[in-house]
């Protein structure tokens, strides 16, 4: 049997924040990055802001991690082009776990939207071990 670690300290949820503009070319952007000890993403809401990119050249987006075995936030079918609308939301509910260098990240597939669409993201996270961050 493996030798369990207790983590007694404070487990409490943080929270993460962040902002992406949708008008660059096709790749990927770093949204967070897992620091100092490893963390459990809990939530994660992308928050468009009031462009509709829908009607752009921007075909989806996904939100995922750069593991090699990658764990999806926001699938590209969910950030379809449709679903992006002025205002729009999408969310992740679940648990993923981000190592220590573990990047979270934003892929934009298609073309920029040809405006300015700054969006909102915000990940909640607890620590496993007392000390790990998102940044």
């Amino acid at each position: 049997m493996a030798n369990v670690a207790f983590n007694p300290g404070p487990t409490r949820i943080r929270v993460a924040t962040t902002t992406i503009d949708l008008n660059q070319a096709a790749a990927a952007y770093t949204l967070f990055t897992g620091t100092t000890q490893n963390v459990i993403a809990e939530t994660l809401v992308i928050r468009l802001p009031n462009v509709n990119c829908s009607a752009t050249a921007l075909d989806s987006i996904k939100i995922d991690i750069n593991d090699t075995t990658v764990s999806e936030f926001i699938s590209a079918a969910a950030g379809i082009k449709g679903n992006l609308t002025a205002e729009a939301q999408l969310a992740y509910t679940g648990a993923i776990y981000i190592n220590v260098g573990t990047v979270i990240q934003l892929t934009i597939a298609g073309a920029a939207t040809g405006t300015t669409a700054v969006c909102k993201v915000v990940v909640m996270y607890r620590s496993i071990i007392e000390g790990g961050r998102l940044v």
